[in-house]
């Protein structure tokens, strides 16, 4: 077991900081105090579930049904929450996906070739860098971005 705790703790991190990403920039249909509980409801459990599987199967096994068992259970949940079911969601959706994605493989990256693949980089880096950009996204790109997103009939 060893140092994969930290692996499975920044992975498990990661994939609530990424729930919390797409909050922050899709519009619900439902209030937000609604929107926070029904994704706790809803999304705990998957993300739990990937975390277990990570932590049981490894990253090998989880990397190939991850799309099934992560990434396809959350885009169904939000787009049936979401108030826009056309382009804009999708697009909001892969947006978040995408960077949340590439934090993931910077911050893998710095492990493998800088910290000896003991995962405390992996870990550091994610704890740092996902409430950072949720920082950003709150600070200088939700508003604009909902305003697109308005002003956008069709995405």
């Amino acid at each position: 077991m060893g140092m994969t705790i930290l692996r499975d703790l920044s992975v498990l991190w990661s994939l609530f900081h990424i729930l919390i990403l797409f909050i922050l920039l899709y519009r619900s249909r439902y209030p937000r105090k609604k929107t926070i509980i029904l994704t706790g409801i809803f999304m705990t459990p998957v993300v739990v579930l990937n975390v277990a599987g990570l932590a049981l199967y490894g990253t090998e096994f989880m990397g190939k049904v991850f799309l099934l068992t992560c990434t396809l259970p959350g885009f169904v949940f939000f787009w049936f929450m979401s108030g826009d079911r056309k382009g804009q969601f999708l697009f909001t959706f892969c947006l978040a996906d995408t960077v949340s994605y590439w934090i993931i493989v910077v911050t893998n990256l710095a492990d493998f070739y800088f910290g000896g693949e003991k995962y405390i980089l992996m870990f550091i880096g994610r704890l740092v860098l996902f409430p950072l950009l949720e920082w950003a996204a709150a600070r200088f790109l939700r508003n604009p971005y909902r305003e697109l997103q308005e002003s956008a009939a069709r995405g």
